[in-house]
């Protein structure tokens, strides 16, 4: 199975495919809240200086974190755009929050 998305961080200089996990009971922590995301998919911290890109997909699925979306209504905003079925959107939201939570960022 494809994936939708992926993640540059060059500040780790490793390149992740498929970011995400589970927040159902995540509670958005300061840090995803401050990140300013622009059309182009960058995305900026502006306390840490720390910087990185995601495609429309890690966008669409960080703006919706940004938000505190819950993983199911952010599922739903991905197959409303996107060409993917219900199973593997909700797949690629866990992904992609779990590498969040890898990095730190949430």
């Amino acid at each position: 199975m494809p994936c939708l998305y992926k993640i540059y961080l060059p500040f780790f200089k490793k390149k992740l495919d498929c970011i995400i996990f589970h927040i159902k009971t995540m509670k958005t922590n300061n840090r995803i809240a401050r990140l300013a995301v622009n059309e182009e998919g960058f995305v900026f911290d502006p306390q840490t200086g720390e910087s990185f890109t995601v495609n429309q997909t890690g966008k669409t699925i960080l703006k919706a974190l940004i938000e505190s979306d819950p993983e199911e209504t952010i599922a739903i905003q991905l197959t409303e755009q996107f060409d993917v079925s219900p199973q593997e959107a909700q797949a690629d939201v866990r992904d992609f929050i779990h590498h969040l939570r890898a990095y730190q960022l949430i």
